[in-house]
């Protein structure tokens, strides 16, 4: 997409999972875990400042192969950096994984 100037916006999705005893310990976490991949992407492009949107993640179940609809942890929470999405796991009660389109 050409912004002015002639310049081109990259953009780059990024996304994490990790667990917790509690949904919301999970969300935290997983969150954390997003602001690491968010502050990667901006190491490997040598860039400072980025703008951030949310990005529906799917699912990154580790322990088993799918997530079926019962097993999902209502609400997905959205802000306006971050979409999280969470589920009960197999070794822990909860497991979210966060995403954001990262653009600079």
């Amino acid at each position: 997409m050409a912004q002015s100037g002639g310049a081109q916006a990259r953009c780059a999705t990024v996304f994490a999972t990790d667990d917790g005893p509690f949904k919301s310990f999970a969300v935290q976490a997983s969150l954390t875990a997003l602001k690491n991949e968010i502050e990667a992407v901006k190491a490997k492009w040598r860039v400072s400042q980025v703008t951030l949107s949310p990005a529906r993640p799917k699912p990154n179940p580790y322990w088993r192969g799918e997530v079926t609809p019962d097993l999902y942890q209502k609400p997905d929470i959205i802000t306006s950096t971050a979409h999280t999405t969470c589920w009960r796991g197999v070794v822990s009660p909860s497991v979210c994984t966060s995403g954001a389109k990262v653009c600079w």
